[in-house]
């Protein structure tokens, strides 16, 4: 491309020492300009870090605004689908990124397009929906559709609403068609040989157990949620540890539940769900 390289900045591996603290930066913080800095990583890795995703064949699910998906691998891979691969902070380890452009976006449009009391609201009267929106389908393509389809030209729909369908099996069919575009991203992570069994769930859809559950059902993955909210800045700081030597190691084990996953009936019905979803996308 013809660049500079004087204009670019040195590259380093995370974790390493980049120098201390500016006299400005100091004198703001209240601390000496003897401590010192050390490398970060991209907020997704951070967040890998923070959240355990330290293995190969671990998955972070990552639910903002957007829902992110970072497998963790032993070797870089790279599609035609445009899997964005980079090298996790953990030596040896790569890291394979994929975004959905909406997730919490999608549900967030929804609570405010219908005046719902609060997110628990929609939760609780979502999770009585199971059987009466087995129907519908909803394709969360509120600004085109991301991985592993991009596609600019397709936009969110909707298919089989009937009279008797209210608020709430709308809001769970959503659900429902966000954590399908999950299995399809992880479908792709598949075909490209790196399977996922176990998806470490975090970000604001972590707060709802029932769009847990649906994705794990969907998934069909084991669902560890992670208690700690802002995993990020831990893995962060946990890269400035490994850094200065105070810890040996990212794998210090935090804070998670494992979420149970015990009626057997909702893989088959959702395994028929996802092909109807599949159907109905690939028409569009």
């Amino acid at each position: 491309m013809e660049l500079d390289l004087k204009y670019l900045p040195e590259t380093a591996v995370s974790s390493t020492c980049i120098g201390s603290l500016t006299e400005t930066a100091a004198s703001d913080l209240g601390i000496s300009r003897d401590v010192k800095v050390y490398l970060g990583a991209h907020d997704q890795y951070c967040a890998a870090l923070g959240s355990g995703a330290v293995n190969a064949g671990d998955m972070l699910l990552s639910t903002g605004t957007t829902w992110v998906v970072l497998g963790i691998s032993d070797r870089i891979i790279y599609s035609s689908s445009h899997i964005s691969p980079g090298i996790h902070p953990v030596k040896g380890l790569y890291g394979e990124l994929a975004s959905l452009k909406n997730g919490g976006s999608a549900l967030k449009w929804y609570k405010q397009l219908v005046s719902a009391e609060s997110y628990a609201d929609l939760d609780a009267n979502a999770a009585e929906r199971l059987h009466s929106s087995a129907g519908l389908l909803f394709a969360p393509y509120f600004n085109g559709a991301g991985f592993p389809t991009s596609d600019n030209t397709r936009f969110g729909s909707l298919q089989g609403l009937q009279l008797h369908h209210d608020k709430y099996d709308i809001a769970r069919a959503l659900m429902e068609g966000v954590a399908f575009e999950i299995r399809r991203t992880l479908d792709e992570f598949a075909a490209n040989g790196l399977e996922v069994k176990n998806l470490k769930f975090m970000g604001g859809a972590a707060n709802s157990r029932l769009w847990t559950e649906i994705t794990g059902y969907i998934t069909g993955c084991r669902m560890t949620r992670m208690t700690e909210s802002e995993a990020c800045a831990v893995g962060a700081a946990l890269i400035a540890g490994v850094g200065c030597g105070m810890l040996p190691s990212y794998d210090i084990g935090l804070a998670s539940e494992d979420i149970e996953l015990s009626d057997k009936s909702l893989y088959d019905f959702y395994d028929d769900k996802f092909n109807d979803y599949v159907n109905f996308v690939t028409r569009m």
